[in-house]
């Protein structure tokens, strides 16, 4: 059985818009066919993962459908209103995710979140948007909302992690804690040691992207900007900007 060559691989660069080219639904079902490859795997070395990979699979084209259809109107209206509400809505998803991660909570954790995810993702957005791109308005869709989405998915990880630690560490080190802080030392300065500990942990993975970028790796944005008819060498300037951007998040999220 063969299908017309349109519906599996447009035949040049020029199919797509503005010479990138446009993956068919059957060429995603082609790719989604790898994970069947990964669930035989599973089911043959009894991982118990088999379930978890289908189910990952789904939400994957659930929810990337989805956006799609939600960014449609956002992009075509074109509304500060309708970006910055759908921007708030990313910010209160993102801090739901990175506390749901760490096993050591406390009451009113998931505000302080938000509001460090807020602040730190705003002043990285305006400055990055206003002055680094030059984006004019700066809320627009096209630049802010994938932006955002990369800044937080960033902020997320780092945040589960150095939480995770801090909490962990806060719990079986509460009597030294404790100690110190009966010799007169302020919270600061009881705190000092675990908090460089959890920062040095949770940004220890941005620091090994940008050491192996372009050696060893080819980040996602790069390759999508590319791949999207850009220039190589403005997709490398793009790139560089984004990972000192997001640099600038985390450590303003880890130290707030």
């Amino acid at each position: 059985m063969s299908f017309p060559s349109a519906m599996l691989v447009p035949e040049a660069l020029g199919a797509g818009r503005d010479g990138a080219v446009d993956i068919t639904y059957i060429g995603v079902g082609l790719a989604a066919a790898l994970i069947l490859l990964q669930i035989l795997v599973s089911i043959r070395l009894c991982l118990g993962l088999h379930s978890q990979l289908a189910v990952a699979a789904v939400r994957c084209v659930v929810q990337l459908s989805l956006l799609g259809y939600i960014l449609a109107p956002i992009f075509q209206l074109n509304s500060p209103w309708l970006v910055l509400a759908y921007a708030g809505f990313m910010v209160w998803v993102s801090a739901l995710e990175a506390i749901g991660r760490p096993t050591r909570v406390y009451k009113g954790l998931f505000y302080h979140t938000l509001g460090i995810v807020l602040l730190a993702a705003g002043c990285t957005m305006g400055y990055g948007l206003a002055l680094v791109v030059g984006v004019s308005p700066w809320w627009s869709p096209q630049y802010l909302i994938p932006v955002l989405g990369m800044v937080l998915g960033n902020t997320i990880s780092g945040i589960s992690v150095g939480l995770a630690a801090v909490m962990e560490e806060l719990t079986t080190g509460a009597d030294r804690i404790e100690q110190l802080l009966s010799l007169g030392a302020s919270r600061a300065e009881a705190t000092r040691d675990l908090l460089g500990s959890a920062v040095r942990l949770a940004m220890t993975p941005l620091l090994n992207q940008m050491s192996v970028v372009g050696l060893v790796s080819i980040p996602g944005m790069m390759t999508g900007q590319i791949l999207g008819g850009s220039h190589p060498d403005q997709a490398a300037r793009c790139v560089c900007a984004c990972f000192y951007v997001l640099g600038f998040t985390n450590t303003r999220c880890y130290g707030g």
